[in-house]
């Protein structure tokens, strides 16, 4: 039989899911905070403190893909310069934001192979943000 003490279970605070939905902080601009709330809504149940700041960075990151894709509909993928046609620098631009917020919503658990991961892959038939496809265009 094996004796002392049982180690401790509960991990600190910064660790355990918060209730309820964090409030964004107070910089982002109107865009991330709508992509706040749809992520810490998805979240809700998971998010903890020591997500905060890599949700923040997702929230910028996305944001400012969806206004680079904005801007690339009307200067397109290639550009002229020096009187030599390129590829548009917003495109190399959106193909690392693509990057980087992939893998930080990866380690997130917002993609559906991340939650899968987790054990917490969603249903079929969710509802969709409204708000969050008027503001990027999609609705």
């Amino acid at each position: 039989m094996l004796e002392g003490r049982a180690p401790e279970t509960a991990l600190d605070d910064e660790f355990q899911p918060q209730g309820g939905l964090p409030l964004p902080p107070d910089d982002l601009t109107e865009l991330q905070v709508t992509i706040w709330r749809r992520v810490a809504t998805s979240m809700q149940g998971f998010l903890t403190l020591a997500d905060y700041d890599a949700v923040r960075n997702y929230c910028v990151l996305q944001a400012h893909l969806i206004e680079i894709e904005e801007k690339l509909k009307t200067t397109g993928n290639l550009v002229t310069m020096n009187g030599r046609t390129t590829t548009n620098p917003l495109f190399r631009m959106r193909n690392q934001l693509v990057q980087n917020v992939h893998l930080i919503g990866s380690s997130l658990g917002l993609s559906p192979a991340a939650r899968a991961r987790i054990g917490s892959a969603e249903k079929d038939g969710e509802a969709v943000d409204l708000e969050y496809l008027k503001l990027i265009g999609a609705a």
